[in-house]
C-alpha cells in the first residue's frame, strides 16, 4: 500500500469509529471530536470522493443544519458555514510522500549537513541564532521551541550559521508518518534551502517503517511549492471554521 493510501485509509477508520459507519463514497460524514470540546470549532477534510467533519459535540447541531450529505469541498464546506455565522479559521493541505523525495537542484550554496536526534548534543547556541532572526509567525509555522524540539532535525550550516531547519515529530493520526515541519533564516530565503532542508531531512532520517508528512496552509505560497517540488502527493485538504458561543447559548 502507498503511503497516500495509508494515510487516507487512516482517516476514514478513524471517522468510522467516531461515526459507527464509515463515510461511503459521494458523501460526507459529521463526527463528534472530544478533543475539540469547548473550541466550538469544525473541520471539513476533503478526500476527495468523500468528506469528514470532526467537530466539537456543542455545534454538531448547527453543522448538520448547512446540508452536509453529499460529498463537500473543503471551500464549499467554509463557505456554507460562514455563511450560517461562523468564523473561517483557514484552509491547509495535508500531503504525504509516496517514495524517495525528488531531486531538486537548490543552486550553489556550499553548506554543511548536520542530522540530530533527540540522543545527540543539541546546537543550543546555533539554534537560538536561528530563531532570533525569525518571527514570531515563522516560529508558529515551525513550532520551533528549544524547549520542545522535535525528535528528528536537520540543520544546514553555512559560513558558520544555521541557514536552514527541518524537523519532524510522530504524525497525531498515524505515528508511522513524521511530520515535517521547515524554517530558512530570512537573509538566505529565495536560494531554495527550505527544500534542500527538507530532502537532507528524509534522506538523512529515513527509517523502514517511517513514512513523511507535509501539513502547511492553502496560501503558503513557499511552503506548498517546497512539497510540491519533493514530489508528495496531496491526500486531503482541509476548512476550519469555529462558531460562535453567544449565538449557541442564545439556541439552547
Amino acid at each position: 500500500m502507498k503511503a497516500s493510501e495509508r494515510y487516507r485509509a487512516g482517516y476514514i477508520a478513524l471517522a468510522e469509529r467516531g461515526a459507527n459507519g464509515a463515510p461511503e463514497a459521494g458523501s460526507t460524514v459529521v463526527v463528534e471530536d472530544p478533543d475539540r470540546d469547548g473550541t466550538f470549532s469544525a473541520s471539513c477534510y476533503s478526500l476527495g470522493d468523500r468528506s469528514i467533519v470532526w467537530c466539537d459535540a456543542a455545534v454538531s447541531a448547527r453543522v448538520r443544519m448547512l446540508g452536509v450529505t453529499n460529498v463537500l469541498s473543503a471551500t464549499e464546506f467554509t463557505e456554507a458555514a460562514t455563511a450560517a455565522g461562523a468564523e473561517l479559521l483557514g484552509h491547509g493541505h495535508v500531503r504525504v510522500l509516496d517514495g524517495a523525495p525528488l531531486h531538486v537542484p537548490t543552486g550553489s550554496e556550499v553548506v554543511r549537513v548536520q542530522h540530530i536526534t533527540a540522543a545527540d548534543e543539541q546546537p543550543v547556541g546555533a539554534l537560538q541564532e536561528l530563531i532570533s532572526a525569525c518571527d514570531d509567525d515563522d516560529l508558529d509555522a515551525a513550532e520551533l521551541d528549544l524547549d520542545e524540539l522535535d525528535p528528528i532535525y536537520t540543520l544546514l550550516y553555512a559560513s558558520g550559521s544555521v541557514v536552514a531547519y527541518a524537523s519532524a515529530r510522530p504524525g497525531e493520526l498515524d505515528p508511522a508518518f513524521s511530520d515535517i515541519a521547515v524554517l530558512t533564516h530570512p537573509q538566505w530565503r529565495g536560494r531554495g534551502l527550505g527544500v534542500r532542508a527538507v530532502r537532507e531531512l528524509i534522506v538523512g532520517h529515513t527509517r523502514p517503517g517511517r513514512h513523511w508528512l507535509y501539513r502547511c496552509n492553502v496560501d503558503n505560497v513557499g511552503s506548498n511549492r517546497v512539497a510540491e517540488s519533493l514530489g508528495f502527493t496531496l491526500v486531503s485538504t482541509i476548512g476550519a471554521v469555529r462558531f460562535p458561543a453567544d449565538d449557541l447559548s442564545e439556541r439552547a
